[in-house]
C-alpha cells in the first residue's frame, strides 16, 4: 500500500474513534460474518448501503449487544485502487449521519 492509502486509512479511523461512534478503531474490513439471527436485527435496521455501512453495522452490534469477535483472514489487496475525494466527502457526510440519526434518535433501531 502506498502512503497516500495509509493515510487515509489513519485519518479514516480517527474520524470514527472521535465522533464517538466506536470505542475502538477497527470497523473496516472487507469479511463480515453473521449469525441468521443477528443479520435479522442488523439488516432490518440498516440505513446505510455505501461506504459506513460497516461503522453502521458494528455500531448496531455495539447497541444490540450482539457479540463481535475480530478473527484474522488473509488478504490480498488489488493494487491500483483508488479513492476519489468525493468519495472521502460522502464517508464524512455519512459518518455525520450515523452520530446524528442514532444520537438525535431519528433512527429508530428495532430489536
Amino acid at each position: 500500500a502506498d502512503d497516500s492509502y495509509l493515510r487515509f486509512l489513519l485519518l479514516w479511523r480517527h474520524a470514527i474513534y472521535s465522533l464517538h461512534l466506536l470505542d475502538y478503531y477497527k470497523s473496516q474490513c472487507g469479511f463480515k460474518m453473521f449469525t441468521r439471527s443477528a443479520a435479522r436485527k442488523l439488516f432490518t435496521n440498516i440505513r446505510l448501503k455505501r461506504w459506513c455501512f460497516d461503522v453502521e453495522i458494528v455500531y448496531l452490534c455495539k447497541h444490540l449487544r450482539i457479540p463481535m469477535a475480530e478473527v484474522s483472514v488473509s488478504w490480498t489487496e488489488i493494487p491500483g485502487s483508488k479513492v476519489r475525494m468525493t468519495s472521502i466527502l460522502h464517508m464524512v457526510f455519512e459518518l455525520l449521519l450515523i452520530r446524528v440519526g442514532y444520537g438525535l434518535g431519528i433512527w429508530k433501531i428495532y430489536s
